[in-house]
């Protein structure tokens, strides 16, 4: 005779009455009634042969084993809503859409082209686009609230689960303003980041090796910051610097409203495109990863 069998309705039943510790509490928030609960609950106990909780005047104290079930429920949620995701996906069906998380150079270097060309397809699809930090990214992507990442990822951050469809380098230029005391100079080196105010993006832990290499120039932002429409401004007003791709300050350096210096010591900005390798294959996704990779070459 096979295992007795628990489906997810069950273990949310375990998971509510565990965290309420009372079964009248439990029934309010499952929208059931108290008899119902306490019926199921019965036969679950009967079923498995197991006592789930102890009753007493407290009320509901889980056992051993509806404190496994309890740790147990929140990955079988996420793992559900990562299947029912991948599932959407699949369907390919109309008014489905593929959610993009970004990091914020990325946001300002590449959405605004890949958004343009998205336009002018005409897909029966749409598109969602999340800004947030390499590792909430790389978080998001593993538990399937997005699609595809792009950010500073560490080639090493894709592991076994993850498969790098994209990448993209730029050397990373000062800028600053027309006036600043260090306008004149040929080049930026250490001595004149240490002497100098700066703000920059985070760089994360996992890049700073590739970021800031034994030949690269080490700096340390006094204002780090995720919003480049605020750079621009502090920049264009103020003795600050930025290191980072001179792309993404085009218009204002075409307007010379900013200048933009070669570092002494070349100094890479690399981003990755990251998906699961069971969503890589949908043509929603493919589709999007090809908008990308015109620029992303």
């Amino acid at each position: 005779m096979g295992a007795p069998v628990l489906d997810i309705s069950d273990i949310k039943l375990i998971s509510t009455i565990a965290e309420e510790g009372s079964i009248n509490k439990a029934s309010e928030r499952l929208n059931l009634s108290q008899p119902t609960v306490s019926k199921r609950l019965n036969r679950l106990e009967e079923k498995l042969g197991l006592e789930l909780f102890h009753r007493d005047s407290s009320g509901m104290v889980s056992t051993q084993a509806a404190q496994y079930l309890q740790a147990t429920a929140s990955e079988l949620e996420q793992q559900l809503s990562v299947v029912s995701r991948q599932l959407e996906l699949m369907s390919n069906k109309q008014g489905g859409h593929v959610a993009i998380g970004v990091g914020p150079i990325v946001e300002q270097l590449f959405i605004p082209k890949v958004l343009l060309d998205f336009a002018e397809a005409e897909s029966n699809y749409s598109i969602r686009i999340h800004v947030d930090s390499a590792e909430n990214l790389l978080r998001d992507l593993r538990q399937g609230h997005i699609d595809i990442a792009i950010g500073p990822f560490a080639s090493s951050e894709a592991e076994n689960d993850l498969h790098e469809v994209l990448n993209y380098s730029e050397p990373c230029s000062c800028i600053m303003r027309h006036g600043h005391p260090l306008a004149g100079n040929k080049h930026i080196d250490s001595c004149d980041l240490s002497s100098s105010r700066l703000i920059s993006a985070t760089v994360p832990a996992s890049m700073s090796n590739e970021v800031q290499g034994s030949n690269a120039i080490v700096f340390e932002p006094s204002i780090i910051y995720n919003s480049f429409t605020m750079a621009k401004t502090i920049i264009s007003n103020s003795d600050y610097l930025t290191i980072g791709p001179a792309s993404i300050f085009y218009r204002e350096l075409i307007s010379e409203e900013l200048i933009s210096k070669p570092l002494a010591q070349q100094t890479q900005w690399t981003c990755r495109c990251f998906v699961k390798p069971e969503v890589e294959c949908i043509p929603m996704v493919r589709e999007v990863i090809t908008l990308f990779g015109e620029y992303m070459s």
